[in-house]
C-alpha cells in the first residue's frame, strides 16, 4: 500500500514563524496534499510547550484553510525524535523549517552546529525554510531621458 504524500512542518521548542505556516499552507493547495505538523521540544520546556500552541497558532489556520492537518509533539533529543518519526511517515514530500528565522537560507550550509543541519544527508526530501515576503519589491525600471 502507498502512503499519499505529506508537507511536514517542522518546529522546535514552540518557536513558530507565522511565514511557513502561510507557505505551507500554499504549499498544501497547490500540491493537494496533507499537513503534518511536528513541534520537537526539550525536556525543559515540556509545562510551557504543549498541545495548546500547537492547536491555537497552527491547527486553527490550517483548518480553516479547509486542509488535512495531523500534530504531533515530541520531546527530548529533537535530532533522535525527528528519525523516530521519519522512520514512520516516510511519505513526506518536502519539510518545511518553521523555526529560527536565522537558519532562512542557511539549511544545509549555515549553522553547522544546529541538530538539523547535522541530519540533512539522511533525511528523505529537501528542506524549504520560506523567507518572509516584503511588500516593497520594486521593478528595475529603465529611465528614458531626452538629450
Amino acid at each position: 500500500m502507498t502512503r499519499e504524500k505529506e508537507i511536514l512542518v517542522l518546529f522546535e521548542d514552540c518557536n513558530i514563524r507565522e511565514e511557513s505556516v502561510r507557505y505551507s499552507i500554499e504549499l498544501a493547495r497547490r500540491l493537494e496534499m496533507p499537513i503534518l505538523l511536528l513541534m520537537l521540544a526539550t525536556d525543559a520546556l515540556r509545562a510551557s510547550c504543549s498541545e495548546d500552541v500547537l492547536v491555537k497558532e497552527l491547527l486553527e489556520p490550517i483548518q480553516q484553510a479547509r486542509i488535512k492537518v495531523s500534530k504531533d509533539i515530541r520531546y527530548g533529543n529533537k535530532a533522535t525524535e525527528l528519525l523516530k518519526y521519519l522512520a514512520v511517515h516516510s511519505s513526506l514530500a518536502v519539510i518545511v523549517w518553521g523555526s529560527d528565522e536565522r537558519m532562512v537560507g542557511k539549511l544545509g550550509s549555515g549553522k553547522p552546529h544546529h541538530w538539523l543541519n547535522k541530519l540533512t544527508g539522511m533525511l528523505p526530501c529537501s528542506i524549504v525554510s520560506p523567507i518572509p515576503r516584503t511588500k516593497d519589491i520594486k521593478a528595475n525600471t529603465c529611465k528614458h531621458t531626452e538629450g
